[in-house]
Order: structure tokens, then sequence, then C-alpha cells
């Protein structure tokens, strides 16, 4: 085996060797906040968004104190506050609608019919 390619070899395995530990540690990372704050993320505010839909009327969709009782009830730790808030179009809530009766980490409350949602 020639020097050069002795050299190219060790690089690739160190190369290798490195972006593993990297994606260890990643995964390490990913499952810690997960485990601390399952909650924050994108589709907590899409549900929460829909429950405040359904229970008040789409345009309340976007009251602040609203969404942060809504956030409390589905028992996250997330604050309402200058960059986590529910700041996507109503489609996207109303797209979750059918997806309240799922439950994270709360008693699920079942669905009212669509004849009852207020309008």
């Amino acid at each position: 085996m020639s020097p050069s390619r002795r050299w190219r070899n060790l690089g690739t395995a160190a190369g290798a060797a490195t972006a593993g530990l990297f994606a260890v540690f990643d995964l390490y990372q990913w499952a810690a906040a997960y485990a601390a704050d399952r909650f924050h993320n994108d589709f907590t505010f899409y549900l929460a968004a829909a429950r405040i839909g359904l229970a008040h009327g789409w345009p309340s969709i976007y009251d602040l104190k609203l969404q942060q009782a809504e956030l409390d009830a589905l028992g996250s730790g997330i604050k309402v506050a200058e960059l986590a808030r529910y700041i996507s179009p109503p489609p996207v809530a109303f797209s979750s609608a059918a997806l309240t009766v799922v439950s994270i980490g709360t008693k699920p409350e079942p669905m009212s019919p669509p004849s009852e949602w207020p309008m």
C-alpha cells in the first residue's frame, strides 16, 4: 500500500469516526431536549389554535391570552412570548381541528359535531 493511499484511508476513517461521534452527540442532545419539554414544537401551537378556534371562533386564534390559557390546559411549559406564539394562517389551525381529539399528555376531550362549531 502506498503512503498516500494509507493517509487517505486514515483520513477517511478519522472523518467517519468524528462524524459518528457528532451524530451520537446530536441524538443525545435531541433526546434530552425532547425529554425536558416535549411540547415545544409547532404542532403544539397548531393544536392550541385549533382548540381555540373551535371553542371561541376562528378570529380568536391570535389572541395571546387565549393561546397561553390553551397551552397551559395542554400541560405545556411554553410561555407565549415574542417568538413563541401561533402566527400561521387560519387554514393551518383549521386543518388541525380534526386532531383535537388527540391527547398530548392530557385527558382527551371529545370533539363536538361540526353543526355545533362556533363560526
